[in-house]
């Protein structure tokens, strides 16, 4: 458990000082309108809470996993796990995917009558896909674990039968030729 921990907590040292690096590099070359288009972009398809959910998640499992060490994990890093801090490593990657123009016709979108749809239908869609292929996933997993089991004990029955020396051997051109009209050597 602590070896996990320690994994983790180097993992997101690591992680977040090569993301803070590179924010510190692109950031300063956005503009501030393009941020605030990024910003409001997000805000309305719903990344602060999903954000938010996602670092719940992560401080519940950590304060599961080990009660001691996992509040004080989620404490030293509550900053890196913020809202603001993951939507500043976010950013710069919008920033590079799409020119303020995209960003402007895709808040429009999600304004829109449709738009709104979408995201409001968005949570039961990726639910109901996550249900269907966790069942599909199951059933997958149950089917390869038989096959894997088949092939093992036909492997298994293979390797206890004894060889036949008379079929270990290939025939030889002497052996087939007793019906044939080549001369026996």
């Amino acid at each position: 458990m602590r070896k996990f921990i320690c994994g983790l907590f180097c993992t997101i040292l690591f992680s977040f000082g090569m993301v803070l690096l590179a924010k510190g590099q692109s950031n300063d070359a956005i503009s501030p309108r393009k941020k605030a288009l990024i910003m409001e972009m997000v805000d309305l398809v719903g990344t602060r809470k999903y954000i938010e959910l996602m670092v719940d998640a992560v401080r519940d499992k950590l304060k599961q996993q080990d009660p001691v060490y996992g509040d004080m994990i989620v404490e030293e890093f509550s900053n890196y796990l913020s809202y603001d801090s993951m939507a500043a490593i976010i950013l710069p990657i919008y920033a590079k995917h799409y020119s303020e123009e995209d960003l402007q016709g895709i808040i429009a979108f999600y304004k829109s009558p449709v738009g709104k749809k979408m995201l409001g239908e968005m949570p039961a869609i990726l639910k109901e896909s996550i249900e269907v292929n966790k069942a599909r996933a199951e059933l997958l997993e149950e089917k390869v674990t038989h096959r894997i089991q088949e092939l093992q004990e036909k492997k298994q029955e293979e390797s206890e039968q004894p060889a036949d020396s008379s079929d270990s051997t290939p025939p030889t051109i002497v052996e087939g030729a007793e019906n044939s009209a080549l001369p026996h050597i």
